[in-house]
């Protein structure tokens, strides 16, 4: 998967009032950035000439916009501020709950390396709003959620028996008629219960224990290996030039040499201790297994999500939509700071008073332990 495929397509408003928007001198004339929003109420499909007519309503009363792309267990969200002098959003135009939402953010002159021509977010339903005063102002907040909100709403009790992770996802995915991309190996999961959870919160925590990733976007289920994407080459660099300000931080408890896990086994009753690692720090795992095998591996996965804990860095870059969430970057020119980071979290910001600015959240990418 790369990383445009999960920080594409959102396709946020052709709004003129954000661009250009407090950049340095140099770029003020050259450097624009704008959000294209199309907006569909009812969930309808809209037509080239209605998301033209849309973009263009839309234009004129964006005050600001931010877009947050996560990399694993959290949906994506767009938040945006509209002027609401004349009353209108809590008139004929008030937003409603449920309607869709399509952004992309577009940007022109930024260098070279900088930019993508036109980053889409993706699509997402309205499940907030507000209206605030005596600055008249309405907010909406949209989630990426797939179309069936069941998906995070209804509670369930089912047992998978002899079942793979892919197998699990696929059947998930097909109950709400989402596509399924799944890129890491196929494993058996063993038998598990899921006992009044939702198919979100069952998968995902399903997910967590094997050190998966799992996000939604474009009406598309998304699980992938986290070693897998931690390998990846990294798309690019950040330098201390490019920083508009950072924050870094390092914690030894939070790092481990090794785990041990102590299962008792369904089928013969046996009690087994699994370790992974050597050294002197060690993590102790809860949980059941149905085999030796599947007990080292939820024991791997545990110890290495704990140490990706371990170096976390958050950077602020002039607008800058080359680095998605799940990429690897490059840190240079800060003494010992630099390294391969994972990101993830993005967050696009577009308002008047600070231009388009990007922060990205990301874990320093540790030696993973694999026996």
């Amino acid at each position: 998967m790369s990383s445009s495929t999960l920080g594409a397509s959102l396709v946020k408003r052709n709004y003129s009032v954000l661009v250009p928007v407090a950049v340095p001198a140099t770029y003020a004339r050259a450097r624009r950035a704008y959000v294209n929003l199309y907006y569909a109420k009812n969930g309808r499909t809209l037509s080239a000439a209605e998301k033209k007519k849309s973009a263009k309503q839309m234009r004129r009363f964006l005050k600001s916009f931010t877009y947050t792309g996560v990399a694993d267990g959290e949906a994506d969200r767009i938040e945006f501020t509209l002027v609401n002098s004349d009353w209108r959003w809590m008139r004929a135009w008030m937003p409603r709950k449920k309607d869709k939402i399509t952004a992309t953010i577009r940007m022109s002159a930024w260098k070279k390396g900088e930019r993508k021509k036109a980053f889409p977010c993706g699509t997402f339903l309205i499940d907030s709003l507000g209206m605030e005063g005596p600055e008249l102002t309405c907010t909406v907040g949209a989630t990426s959620i797939p179309e069936a909100s069941s998906f995070r709403a209804t509670e369930r009790d089912k047992s998978w028996k002899k079942v793979t992770l892919r197998e699990v996802a696929k059947k998930i995915a097909a109950r709400y008629k989402m596509d399924l991309f799944f890129d890491g190996d196929n494993f058996s999961v063993g038998t598990v219960e899921q006992n009044g959870q939702t198919d979100c919160e069952f998968l995902s925590s399903l997910c967590q224990e094997y050190a998966y990733g799992i996000k939604m976007f474009k009406g598309k289920l998304i699980i992938y290996s986290k070693a897998k994407y931690e390998a990846k080459k990294a798309v690019g660099s950040i330098k201390r030039s490019m920083l508009l300000d950072f924050s870094w931080e390092t914690n030894i408890a939070g790092t481990y040499t090794g785990a041990k896990m102590k299962y008792t086994a369904q089928e013969s009753d046996e009690e087994t201790v699994v370790k992974v690692g050597k050294g002197n720090r060690w993590l102790t795992v809860t949980g059941n297994a149905d085999s030796i095998g599947q007990a080292r591996r939820k024991t791997l996965a545990a110890l290495n999500t704990e140490n990706e804990k371990t170096t976390t860095l958050s950077v602020t870059l002039r607008g800058n939509t080359k680095f998605c969430e799940t990429d690897t970057v490059r840190i240079c020119n800060l003494c010992r700071l630099d390294g391969k980071y994972f990101v993830d979290q993005v967050v696009h910001s577009l308002d008047g008073t600070n231009g388009f600015t990007t922060r990205l959240t990301m874990h320093k990418v540790q030696r993973r332990v694999t026996e």
